[in-house]
């Protein structure tokens, strides 16, 4: 497998555009372990850190574009990776810890090299025996100067992170239109939110309430207020020491109390009567259901012939379809097994691996990846779309 980048790397752009091409016995490869979900896994290792960003691309759309977020001779590592159709691997491998950490290793300690096939094995994803690896210098001038440090703080707040590049950015500006006057809604929404769930903690009995946050919603996150409150350390249900209580608490717990006397008020309000004249219908009600109940049972263990001839025929027609499911997959195993639709499959199967080689073959590569180079059902709309934004939204370099 091979990466094919623009000329001139020693000086790029943040952002350029990627293909890659296969060698004949690497299609036998996949052709052999019967590859399916075939992606390529592009890493790019930023000098001097751990910080890494991945893209995982269909091997089938030719082509993608990555984005560098520092400045700095950095390192692009290239795999085709797989599996046998059991489960997809994409979002595994794609998911972080933090902005520019992901949840598992895919290169060494020292980011030199890719982990080896057994470390992939064991997750479940197979891979080519060859990858491709290549330095890239970005000078830090070809990165877009930094807005305005006022406007950063005032566009950037809200998000987990500041934007990315030149588009986001404008987005949140525009963003700000609305934005103002929601804020302001929002803290007095916010504070009143936070308010109730602090009361809703406090009647449950909860410690270690972060009743701070309420009057600091800019400061504070709204998890603040319940992040150190447990369940299981309730007023009702241990002590402070943490010794548990006598199961007798929890008739003193104010919710009990709360939820039944709203439902009692509803219903009196409902029905527009006392609250003596509810509790004697409520007793009126409570023995008339018992007499009822027992009258039932009664005459079912007098009928005991009737439930038996009820139970006798749903075991009957359980059989019949069980038989018949049964037999229905028995007939589809056979068919699947002669020999006329295995060479079917097998045919087929080897005809996409023939035509993804004619697709990516190394030996009608481009010299330098382009949308033109590409056949025309292949220049998606999606790819269009990235040449676009390459132009114009060029990614802010990271600190």
């Amino acid at each position: 497998m091979k990466l094919i980048f623009p000329e001139n790397l020693a000086s790029a752009d943040p952002v350029i555009p990627v293909q890659w091409c296969l060698d004949r016995s690497e299609t036998e490869h996949l052709k052999k372990d019967e590859a399916k979900n075939i992606h390529i896994l592009v890493v790019i290792a930023y000098e001097g850190t751990k910080m890494e960003d991945r893209y995982l691309v269909p091997i089938d759309q030719m082509m993608t574009y990555i984005s560098f977020r520092r400045p700095g001779k950095h390192t692009v590592f290239a795999k085709v990776v797989y599996d046998y159709g059991l489960g997809s691997f994409v979002p595994f491998l794609l998911r972080k810890l933090k902005r520019r950490e992901y949840d598992c290793s895919v290169l060494n300690n020292d980011n030199t090299d890719f982990m080896s096939q057994s470390y992939f094995r064991n997750f479940g994803i197979l891979s080519l025996p060859a990858d491709d690896e290549v330095e890239i210098s970005i000078p830090r001038e070809h990165f877009p100067p930094a807005p305005p440090e006022w406007l950063k703080k005032m566009a950037n707040y809200g998000f987990s992170y500041p934007a990315v590049d030149e588009c986001d950015f404008r987005r949140r500006v525009v963003l700000l239109v609305p934005k103002l006057p929601a804020l302001a809604f929002w803290a007095v929404v916010t504070t009143l939110i936070r308010l109730t769930i602090a009361l809703y903690l406090l009647l449950d009995g909860r410690r270690e309430i972060g009743f701070g946050s309420i009057l600091h919603p800019w400061r504070n996150d709204i998890n603040d207020v319940f992040m150190f409150t447990r369940k299981s350390n309730t007023w009702f249900r241990c002590d402070k020491v943490g010794n548990p209580r006598s199961l007798w608490f929890l008739l003193l717990h104010p919710e009990l109390y709360i939820v039944l006397f709203s439902i009692v008020t509803a219903v009196k309000i409902s029905l527009g009567i006392s609250y003596r004249e509810l509790f004697g219908m409520i007793w009126a009600l409570a023995m008339k259901c018992a007499l009822r109940i027992w009258s039932v049972m009664a005459h079912l263990f007098s009928d005991w012939w009737t439930s038996l001839l009820v139970v006798a025929i749903l075991f009957f027609l359980l059989k019949k379809s069980l038989v018949f499911i049964g037999r229905r997959l028995k007939e589809k195993q056979e068919k699947e097994s002669t020999s006329e639709f295995r060479l079917t499959q097998r045919q087929l199967k080897e005809k996409e691996y023939d035509e993804l080689y004619k697709l990516l073959t190394c030996v009608r590569a481009p010299h330098t990846p382009s949308l033109e180079n590409l056949p025309k059902q292949k220049r998606s709309v999606k790819l269009r779309y990235f040449d676009l934004k390459a132009k114009v939204c060029r990614p802010f370099a990271d600190r």
